[in-house]
């Protein structure tokens, strides 16, 4: 009876583990950053995540101040991995970056947060297209909305 308890658990585990394996986050300091919001530009920069959510779609997004006292800035870019890209590796959801990493764009997102990490307002969110790069020192995204609208960072990692 032992043995047949014993193989029914792993048996069970091994499912769950797999599916583990594909999703996650992995998050970096940044040492210098620049940061374009349509036609407000942010020289500082508090963090950088990167979101795995299945191994095609990562969502990548900058922490900043924000103009207004008391609250931060998020703007994200939202894509696909390019062909030959590879998924970041994860693990109970902390990933590691297998560098280089393009992005195909296709959302831009910002949104301001208080300082207990509740959204202020409406995020904005608009389809736009443009490209990631990530490697293990910098981070470049530049993104265009169908009506003009521009968004880009440039990002030192530490």
């Amino acid at each position: 009876m032992r043995g047949w308890a014993g193989l029914l658990i792993l048996v069970a585990a091994a499912p769950l583990q797999a599916v583990e394996q594909g999703f996650g986050r992995w998050q970096q300091e940044v040492s210098q950053c620049v940061l374009q919001l349509e036609s407000r530009r942010i020289e500082r920069c508090q963090g950088l995540r990167l979101d795995q959510r299945n191994e095609a779609v990562l969502r990548l997004s900058v922490l900043a101040p924000s103009p207004e006292p008391g609250l931060a800035q998020e703007l994200t870019f939202v894509g696909e991995l390019d062909p030959g890209s590879a998924p970041m590796r994860c693990n109970d959801g902390v990933c590691q970056v297998e560098a280089p990493m393009r992005l195909a764009l296709t959302v831009v997102r910002s949104a301001q947060f208080n300082g207990r990490g509740l959204v202020v307002g409406y995020p904005q969110t608009t389809p736009a297209s443009g490209r990631c790069e990530l490697s293990k020192t910098q981070v470049t995204c530049r993104a265009e909305s169908s009506t003009g609208q521009l968004w880009s960072a440039q990002l030192n990692l530490r």
